[in-house]
């Protein structure tokens, strides 16, 4: 090792090479294949495919109770015997006022109930249009 001023150590004018990293190794003429991730479709999020919140949280939630565009039932994320979750028909907003769980639309309410992560709920809703 060559003394910098500051001790041993490495030179910095000379960069790392590491032997066992393929880029760094000169390879005659052959290039690595690298898959681009560019060349797939797109796709993106079309709310305008997502179910009618009524019809989804009707279908899911059990005392399911609709009353203009608000709507009470069961909430599935804690044993209850009383509706105490609070449903926004227009939007799919939903709030729990026992156990204080709450989300902004249908695709949170899938991810929660269903343990999805978001792509997994929007797949599973139907909601990506592709290009």
């Amino acid at each position: 090792m060559k003394d910098n001023g500051k001790g041993l150590g490495i030179d910095r004018t000379q960069p790392f090479r590491n032997k066992n990293v393929p880029s760094h190794n000169k390879l005659k003429g052959q290039a690595t294949p690298v898959e681009n991730k560019r060349n797939k479709t797109k796709r993106r999020l079309d709310r305008d495919m997502l179910p009618n919140p009524r019809e989804y949280y009707a279908g899911v939630l059990q005392k399911f109770h609709p009353q203009g565009e608000q709507a009470t039932a069961l909430c599935p994320f804690h044993p209850d015997k009383k509706p105490s979750l609070s449903v926004n028909l227009k939007r799919g907003m939903f709030f729990c006022f026992s156990c204080e769980t709450s989300g902004g639309d249908i695709i949170a309410f899938h991810m929660k109930f269903y343990g999805m992560s978001f792509d997994e709920a929007v797949t599973d809703l139907g909601a990506w249009k592709h290009e």
